[in-house]
């Protein structure tokens, strides 16, 4: 979004209709507002393999999610690792799986090349730091919006 200007437009323009873009912020905002809930809700209940592709304190997802799988990369410069996690998220070809990334700048080419390797018959979620606060780490300045209250509201609901 911040290279490009507006995203919007541009998605007007090139996206092919059958391909749902949707923006992250989505997350973060619904997050800070205590209204991640539905998204968390949807995640618990999928039906599918939820694989977190993230860093090691990422782990603590498993808590609060249905994790069936987990691909660790470094905390920072996980692009080294690229054809690592593209290899390890082999293991869940054929199979209709939820991918959540937090990945860095590496998460836009991963989700792009797992697509294109066939990947989209499942979830590609670039989430970027969305889950950190919620495995105790406060990786971003609006982590400290997030109260104890907002916390549980977003885990358990109204």
């Amino acid at each position: 979004n911040q290279p490009r200007g507006n995203i919007e437009d541009w998605l007007k323009e090139n996206q092919p209709a059958w391909l749902k873009w949707l923006d992250n912020r989505t997350f973060y905002y619904a997050s800070m507002r205590g209204q991640l809930f539905p998204f968390v809700d949807a995640l618990r209940n999928l039906g599918a393999p939820l694989v977190i592709i993230g860093p090691a304190h990422l782990r603590k997802l498993s808590d609060i999610l249905p994790v069936a799988g987990f691909i660790e990369i470094p905390s920072t410069d996980a692009w080294h690792s690229f054809a690592v996690i593209l290899e390890a998220c082999e293991a869940w070809r054929g199979v209709p799986t939820c991918f959540s990334v937090s990945a860095g700048p590496t998460s836009s080419p991963l989700v792009w090349r797992l697509f294109a390797r066939g990947f989209g018959d499942g979830w590609l979620l670039d989430v970027g730091s969305l889950w950190d606060i919620y495995c105790g780490v406060r990786s971003r300045g609006y982590h400290s919006r997030i109260t104890p209250e907002i916390r549980r509201r977003n885990l358990e609901g109204a």
